[in-house]
């Protein structure tokens, strides 16, 4: 409850909305696209029903305080994996990264239980491939990131008609960023509304290490980007892994995520499931699956 009254409150009262969309970036700390890591920015989240996300804050806080953890940021655990895996010497970085003090073997649990949560609702994730469009439209004077928002929204009306039982209106709940960033997202958003392609009056920006829903926004954009740049930048689909399909596993109502399956997916989707019951779990639902798990 305390969750729901801390978003209530950064809206404007009008609070008629039924579903609402968390949603982070990844990718945009260049607008030119040329430094690592920016050349494929993405917009990712999810959306659910308002009840549903306060469910999820109970089971996503009962599973950071089995670790003694305030909030989950996908950089931070990354370092802190890397860091062990690699046996590098602790830094001052490291020193105050919360995600340290856990052994290898409870960081990647710590993963695999959060996406097993954060799959549970319908993810929405727009990409853009910023840096070619720059070498292809060098006058282009827009916002850089209009487009990245544009793929958003659309991925948000095709989630929409492909679940036709959502007729509701939608709040956005975004990540905080640049006066700019928040400003052009505001632009699209309304024009969207004023098209009629969203029923949506809503929309705010908060920190991400306040609001739970946003967390698992952040995990998913992180990992929608890490298979979207080489995919884009070689024009080949990138194997997907367990985790992916963890947080993809509601993406359609029918089929669910349906990643390549290659020898080496089906050998890591044998010994996490028997290692980790929350990628049994996760796994053991999605629709027609071809993991052959009971």
């Amino acid at each position: 409850m305390a969750e729901f009254n801390e978003w209530a409150s950064l809206f404007s009262g009008e609070l008629f909305v039924k579903l609402v969309v968390y949603a982070d970036e990844s990718g945009t700390h260049d607008e030119a696209g040329q430094q690592p890591g920016s050349s494929v920015p993405v917009i990712g989240g999810y959306i659910a029903y308002k009840h549903e996300w306060t469910t999820f804050c109970g089971r996503w806080k009962a599973a950071l305080d089995g670790y003694k953890l305030r909030y989950f940021h996908y950089i931070e655990w990354r370092d802190a994996v890397v860091a062990i895996s690699d046996g590098k010497p602790e830094t001052p970085e490291l020193h105050v990264n919360p995600f340290y003090k856990l052994s290898l073997n409870e960081l990647l649990k710590l993963q695999y239980d959060l996406a097993e949560i954060a799959g549970s609702q319908i993810p929405i994730c727009g990409i853009d491939w910023l840096r070619k469009r720059k070498e292809l439209f060098p006058d282009d004077n827009r916002f850089a990131f209009n487009a990245t928002f544009g793929a958003f929204f659309m991925a948000v009306i095709e989630t929409l008609e492909e679940r036709p039982s959502f007729t509701e209106k939608i709040a956005f709940f975004m990540d905080q960023k640049t006066p700019e960033w928040e400003l052009e997202f505001t632009k699209i958003h309304a024009e969207c509304t004023k098209r009629g392609l969203i029923r949506s009056n809503e929309r705010a920006f908060a920190d991400k290490m306040d609001h739970l829903p946003l967390q698992a926004a952040d995990m998913y954009a992180y990992r929608a980007r890490t298979l979207a740049v080489p995919h884009m930048e070689t024009q080949s689909k990138q194997p997907a892994t367990v985790l992916d399909i963890m947080l993809n596993r509601k993406m359609h109502p029918l089929t669910g995520f349906r990643p390549v399956m290659t020898d080496q997916l089906r050998a890591e989707i044998e010994e996490l499931a028997a290692k980790y019951q929350s990628v049994h779990r996760a796994l053991s639902e999605v629709p027609n699956n071809d993991f052959g798990l009971k």
